[in-house]
């Protein structure tokens, strides 16, 4: 009689042993998933749904994309498989490789996945690492599942959403393991780095945010071993781009546009009385307009206010980019309280 409680007790783990050879928990397993996400997510599968439908609708009602003014420049550089001057043509890569299938509803689709992963892995790292409770960690996710320009951006033919993605994905495999001090393996460090690195080909606003990471993993003391493998892995894709660049433009660089964007980002407010403006750069000056009339930003490039289309060569060229990018050196330290008031603006207005 007193055999009876001990094989009653390993009675449970030789099931399990059974069940293990037979394959049965995988498929239980399987089977039990969908239960133990409506029980422990319950809210966000809520909020979840209707923002699937929505973006089903957005797919059946604009069939089967949108499309914005670099949208053309990114299919041309598909085409011709250039590397475009004025932005990284990492897209237009990965446009070339989905180009076999001749579908723009693939590329909207996946685009369209990736907003929804990215409100995923929002809510998965609220409650995973953060600990939040599941209302906050589902609110979080509402200004991606839910903003109009956020499900625009993933129907139209543009960076952002795969440069977004790639971003999010990063972030949470840096922040995923709450109880480990050490931080992420020196192989997911590598893999993040890598993320990084497609990040910088896909928008050149990506550049800084490698250091802004690698900042972040030595305050925290994490091992050389993982501070060295993604800084290293995240400046192969940089690297990479900026020799194919220079084999294409002659210039090893990400582009020939920087000096003709941050011109236009300093006409908003730059002064040639308050600068020390060379006679070679006198032509970029719009004085007889004062800061307070003249257009936005953008209009220096792309509309007939801006000096740089007086200039012989094409705005783009060499030369005319190099003298925009020491004007506005010169329009920054001649007023650095302007520059900043602009910089200021410019990033409250995403928050507004």
């Amino acid at each position: 009689m007193r055999v009876m409680p001990e094989a009653t007790s390993r009675a449970p783990s030789a099931r399990r042993a059974w069940s293990v050879q037979s394959g049965e928990p995988a498929s239980a397993g399987l089977r039990s998933l969908p239960a133990r996400i409506w029980s422990g997510h319950r809210l966000f599968v809520i909020v979840l749904i209707p923002a699937i439908l929505l973006r089903a609708d957005t797919e059946l009602g604009y069939r089967w994309q949108a499309w914005f003014n670099d949208s053309f420049e990114y299919l041309a550089n598909t085409v011709h498989f250039n590397l475009d001057p004025t932005r990284v043509s990492g897209y237009s890569v990965l446009l070339k490789i989905l180009q076999p299938f001749h579908s723009y509803a693939l590329i909207t689709i996946l685009q369209h996945l990736m907003g929804l992963a990215i409100a995923v892995m929002i809510y998965a790292l609220a409650r995973h690492r953060f600990g939040a409770p599941a209302w906050l960690a589902t609110l979080a996710t509402v200004p991606v599942l839910y903003d109009g320009f956020e499900i625009q951006l993933e129907h139209l033919i543009l960076s952002d959403l795969p440069f977004l993605f790639v971003l999010t994905l990063a972030m949470t495999l840096l922040l995923w393991d709450p109880q480990s001090p050490a931080g992420p393996s020196t192989r997911r460090s590598a893999v993040i780095g890598l993320l990084l690195g497609l990040g910088v080909v896909l928008r050149s606003v990506g550049e800084p945010l490698l250091a802004v990471f690698v900042i972040y993993m030595i305050i925290r003391r994490f091992s050389w071993r993982k501070i060295a493998a993604t800084l290293v892995v995240g400046l192969v894709p940089a690297f990479i781009y900026a020799a194919a660049f220079d084999a294409e433009h002659g210039q090893f660089a990400m582009s020939d546009a920087t000096g003709v964007f941050l011109y236009s980002r300093v006409m908003t407010f730059a002064e040639c009385p308050k600068m020390h403006v060379p006679v070679n750069e006198l032509w970029l000056c719009t004085d007889p307009v004062p800061p307070g009339k003249r257009p936005i930003a953008q209009s220096y490039i792309w509309t007939s206010a801006t000096p740089l289309d007086r200039f012989p060569p094409q705005k783009f060229a060499p030369l005319p980019n190099k003298l925009a990018e020491d004007f506005a050196i010169r329009a920054i330290e001649a007023q650095p309280l302007d520059y900043a008031k602009a910089v200021f603006d410019d990033t409250w207005r995403v928050f507004g």
